[in-house]
């Protein structure tokens, strides 16, 4: 079940404000777009703690002599656990990770059997407190002032919230209570109202809350409450310290019983410095001129040959195990190292050829020779590249042109010399949520002329690439690709590329990296036919 939130900034609610309550609320949207934009990461630990309560359904009969039912708590289970606990956010993408010690406790590993102790994993229902705030920011919102309240013996602000939202289709509203503090805006605590999760209240009712069709009972209704405690971080930045979820069934008449509690609590927090950016304008005339740029380079023919040359490398490890006296939580726990022990190369040589002319696009290859012997064979050659990225010339168009543009927000970062080329840097993040072209990651635009330099994928949005298992080597480590792709050879304004960088690797709990597989592709020798204006521009 995915949340989709919809509509534009959040505004206040009809009716008259006081000139106090539009501060706080101007503070308020000040506040969440300098924490929920940019560039953070921390890590800290993750305690959870479950109660679950079973209950009986018991049948009894009123003094009227009515059938009735009660019903009285059977058993009461408590279960806990302790993660190391991630959060990151990249321009207005938040991504959270969870490493628990494996069963041998050989190494942290990535927690994704957390069903047992997460309250509704898979619908959604607990989302990171830093995510609800990204939220709000993107639409449908209205606040309301409601006074000031006390809270942990500090005056703040309660501001109430209502936010459009799709969850599987269905139309809902997400609304809580803000806690404020009254002079910077921060969010000191939130709260979520039972009636947000209306979606989710009368699906998979237990048996024992199920409706008892002989004796005339209806089922009761599941009602959930989540609040979340913010606590002061790093840069003026309040961070998620504690969390409560209640999970009740309430009658008609009103009973009232809790099956499940939830408290997370969070704690031993460590801040990673981040590159500082910032939310890019708009209207930028650097942006303007890149959006010219990719126009240009989508209407111009192009018709040129050059050499494309392919070149992997592959690691090989021995896998050695180690005792540390102090790991993160434990003592002396058996950790992991890699030791090179060899590495393979394998190249190939293409002749590689783009023609596009009207709407039409050809890319052709043919191998010239593998790892340096001539290749005269009719089939293909082995394929040593197992990620392949289409007319990678055009790579610049599905971040920058005027269409996409709409579709991106941009985090500006400082200017870089690009082979004495000057260049901004920016971070693209997709302002929606959507199923083409849902990559993003860093460009560097040149300032003079809006020509895109550089590009780096973010490794979180091609995660897609080559979803086969971890090689057992690598276990209890993430995957990522890091890719690169360069321009670097101008003709008639127009940048093509001059070489990609891929780079395979894994990465552990402690932030320590295993390469497996490096490729560089170069082009060069190149030889143009055609670069010239042709056709009307389309999306």
């Amino acid at each position: 079940m995915t949340l989709l939130f919809l509509v534009p900034v959040g505004r206040s609610a009809a009716g008259s404000q006081s000139v106090e309550e539009k501060t706080v609320l101007d503070h308020l949207r000040d506040y969440i777009q300098q924490a929920l934009s940019g560039q953070w990461q921390y890590s800290c630990t993750e305690n959870i703690l479950r109660i679950e309560n079973k209950h009986e359904v018991v049948l009894t009969k009123r003094s009227s002599g009515e059938n009735a039912r009660r019903w009285d708590l059977r058993k009461s289970t408590k279960k806990s656990a302790t993660y190391e606990y991630r959060l990151r956010l990249k321009g207005r993408k938040i991504t959270e990770k969870r490493l628990a010690p494996s069963a041998d406790n050989e190494l942290l590993y990535e927690a994704k059997d957390t069903g047992t102790i997460f309250p509704y994993q898979n619908q959604n229902i607990v989302a990171n407190p830093m995510e609800y705030l990204s939220r709000l920011t993107r639409g449908g919102t209205e606040y309301q002032v409601k006074g000031r309240e006390i809270l942990d013996k500090v005056e703040a602000w309660a501001v109430r919230f209502s936010s459009k939202i799709n969850v599987s289709g269905r139309e809902s509203v997400l609304s809580g209570k803000l806690w404020v503090h009254p002079e910077t805006g921060a969010v000191l605590r939130m709260s979520l109202e039972p009636g947000s999760w209306s979606f989710f209240e009368l699906d998979n009712i237990p048996k024992e809350y199920a409706e008892i069709p002989s004796l005339g009972h209806p089922s009761l209704r599941r009602s959930l409450s989540w609040t979340a405690d913010f606590e002061a971080g790093n840069g003026g930045i309040r961070y998620p310290s504690h969390i409560e979820i209640r999970e009740e069934y309430l009658s008609p008449g009103g009973e009232q019983l809790e099956a499940n509690s939830w408290t997370i609590s969070y704690g031993q927090f460590q801040f990673v410095s981040g590159v500082s950016s910032r939310a890019a304008d708009p209207l930028s005339p650097l942006l303007m001129k890149a959006s010219a740029y990719c126009d240009r380079l989508k209407s111009i023919a192009l018709q040129y040959i050059c050499d494309e040359h392919i070149v992997r490398t592959t690691y090989l490890y021995d896998v050695k195990k180690y005792v540390k006296g102090q790991e993160f939580g434990a003592t002396g726990l058996p950790q992991k190292r890699w030791v090179l022990k060899r590495k393979t190369t394998r190249e190939i040589l293409y002749d590689y050829q783009l023609l596009k002319k009207n709407e039409q696009l050809v890319e052709k290859r043919a191998a010239l020779t593998v790892d340096g012997k001539k290749w005269s064979k009719s089939e293909n050659p082995p394929n040593i590249l197992p990620y392949q990225a289409q007319y990678i010339v055009y790579g610049p168009v599905g971040f920058l042109s005027a269409y996409w543009q709409t579709r991106f927000d941009y985090f500006e970062q400082d200017s870089e010399n690009m082979n004495g080329r000057s260049a901004v840097v920016f971070i693209s993040q997709p302002n929606s949520f959507r199923e083409e072209n849902s990559v993003y990651g860093k460009l560097w635009v040149e300032d003079k002329t809006g020509a895109v330099l550089r590009i780096d994928w973010d490794p979180e949005s091609i995660d897609f690439f080559r979803s086969d298992e971890t090689p057992a080597a690598f276990g209890g480590l993430d995957k990522q690709l890091i890719w690169s792709a360069y321009f670097e050879v101008e003709k008639n304004g127009i940048f093509f590329p001059s070489r990609q960088e891929i780079r395979e690797e894994y990465v552990g709990p402690k932030g320590e990296t295993v390469i497996a597989d490096v490729w560089t592709i170069t082009y060069e020798n190149y030889k143009f036919f055609t670069v010239g204006t042709d056709v009307e521009i389309k999306k």
